[in-house]
């Protein structure tokens, strides 16, 4: 390997990283200052991996020591507190594994197409089972609630599997979507400048309801659910062998004894999809039929401005823009879709009336339901 100044190489071989060659000064190999100065392990070529005796082993910031050391032992509990997990979806099984292992045994290459939706009710196993994957693919493991709305996000990006609550308020269908198959992001740290990094995550969502971000058509959940609680001794054995042996147990199992080789035709395809994807739908229905029931209650106005109907969303904490794609035959976009008022430009969705809006030019008549939007909002400046 050709070594550029202030390159440098890792024995990948060690469980700790240990530097068999650079060509450097003292002071970038110093694990301090490479911390301090926010220089990261990587390979001195191009590709974003380092080639281990078990596969692909570099995942963003992840280094070699981070990756747990496979060790074969028994995985029956796995299968046993997983078939329980998809009591009511017995074919998200194998897709849950077969994701897995992709994860295991390629973790850079892996194109990210799939996340794992788990549904059940509480202490059904649902968040220790994200626990025992994600440590059985890192060391590095995240599954706190995090604010999706703060500036920086360095604390909970860059790792192998996380563990999300699926109904935070923050989350719609579209940043769900980006979050899963964006094949890249940017992280935001108060000490650094903003910066991109590959995702190689694999995204866990737990649930206790059936209501679900799930959108008709959307081909990245594999759903499975929904869980109830059987027997609490499986319960416990559970939490004791993940916090023992199981991560570790789990990756040799995925690495050497399970085929991945569909992973890139699988469908997501589950007996619960149509459940979670109809409790979904019928969430958003019902946010519509508020909003219109509201517009109704003002005489005259059928023609909201974005920044109203922004407003309103907001209650109910729902994303605008995925409200609008989810209820396009509902909230068109009309001729004017854009009206200059008071030196500033507003956008407009006809809610109502929708042949008229659709040919109406009429300037004057699109500020006179800017005007009557006020009314809605009771005076509020929007």
């Amino acid at each position: 390997m050709n070594m550029a100044p202030g390159s440098r190489v890792l024995d990948i071989q060690s469980s700790r990283g240990k530097i068999i060659g650079y060509k450097s000064d003292q002071y970038l190999i110093s694990p301090a200052a490479r911390i301090a100065q926010g220089i990261r392990f990587q390979p001195d070529e191009p590709q974003e991996f380092f080639q281990g005796a078990d596969g692909l082993r570099y995942i963003n910031k992840s280094r070699p020591e981070d990756f747990p050391v496979p060790i074969k032992g028994d995985v029956s509990i796995f299968y046993e507190v997983l078939k329980n997990l998809c009591k009511d979806s017995p074919s998200a099984e194998q897709k849950i594994v077969t994701a897995c292992a992709k994860h295991a045994q390629q973790p850079v290459f892996a194109p990210i197409k799939h996340a794992i939706l788990l549904t059940g009710e509480q202490r059904a196993g649902k968040s220790t089972m994200a626990k025992c994957i994600g440590y059985a693919l890192s060391k590095r493991f995240s599954s706190v609630r995090v604010n999706l709305t703060d500036k920086f996000n360095a604390h909970w990006r860059g790792f192998a599997c996380r563990e999300w609550a699926e109904l935070d308020k923050h989350m719609d269908g579209e940043w769900l979507k980006d979050l899963i198959t964006a094949p890249t992001y940017t992280v935001r740290d108060m000490r650094v400048s903003p910066y991109d990094e590959n995702n190689y995550t694999l995204n866990i969502f737990t649930a206790n309801g059936m209501e679900s971000k799930l959108q008709e058509g959307d081909e990245r959940f594999v759903v499975a659910g929904y869980a109830r609680r059987d027997d609490q001794r499986l319960g416990l054995e559970f939490e004791r062998w993940v916090d023992g042996p199981g991560p570790q147990n789990l990756r040799y199992h995925l690495l050497y004894e399970v085929d991945c080789s569909t992973y890139d035709t699988m469908g997501v395809w589950t007996e619960l999809r149509e459940a979670v994807i109809n409790a979904s739908k019928d969430y958003k229905q019902t946010v519509k039929d508020e909003i219109i029931f509201m517009i109704q209650n003002v005489p005259g106005l059928e023609c909201l401005p974005n920044s109203t109907l922004e407003y309103l969303l907001e209650s109910h904490k729902t994303n605008t823009i995925s409200f609008i794609k989810a209820n396009a035959q509902h909230f068109i976009k009309p001729l004017r879709e854009s009206v200059k008022i008071d030196g500033q430009v507003v956008r407009f969705r006809a809610a109502l009336n929708h042949d008229y809006w659709k040919t109406c030019d009429d300037r004057d008549k699109y500020v006179e339901q800017y005007n009557l939007a006020a009314k809605l909002l009771s005076g509020k400046k929007f």
